[in-house]
């Protein structure tokens, strides 16, 4: 939040993506005793290539998706993309090089809405609330994403 002549006025970016888990998520607990996971979410472009995505959730969000969610599984999230600027240039993504030699980014978001979609196989495959929508508080507080 900023202010300006005594006006408060929010600057936020939201954004949303789909895409199908690339692992299973693992629950952790801050020092705090926070639950937080992250999700690992791969997602076609519209050139048809594929973005890699770590979604931090927390408290509830991460508790929900730890318990319905696993490899595989599509979902939906809104968040906001974390990065940090250094002397004026957003923070690189995470680079690394996958079983056939493709390099990949790997970039991040904080999720705050959750929507848990369908596998297309006529079920969802667990128990998990098909289409709910799960949604968190905002973020206002510091989070730790060195706790996986």
């Amino acid at each position: 939040m900023s202010e300006k002549n005594g006006n408060s006025t929010w600057n936020w970016i939201s954004m949303q993506l789909g895409g199908r888990l690339t692992m299973d998520p693992v629950l952790h607990k801050t020092g705090e005793g926070k639950s937080i996971t992250t999700l690992r979410v791969a997602v076609n472009d519209y050139k048809g290539t594929v973005q890699f995505w770590k979604v931090t959730l927390v408290n509830s969000n991460a508790e929900n998706a730890c318990k319905y969610l696993s490899k595989g599984d599509p979902v939906r999230v809104q968040g906001r993309p974390i990065g940090e600027v250094y002397d004026g240039n957003i923070e690189e993504p995470e680079m690394y090089r996958a079983d056939d030699g493709i390099i990949h980014a790997v970039w991040k978001m904080l999720g705050y809405t959750v929507r848990y979609l369908p596998n297309g196989n006529g079920g969802t495959g667990s128990t998990r609330p098909t289409g709910e929508r799960i949604e968190g508080k905002l973020p206002g507080e510091e989070i730790p994403f060195d706790a996986e």
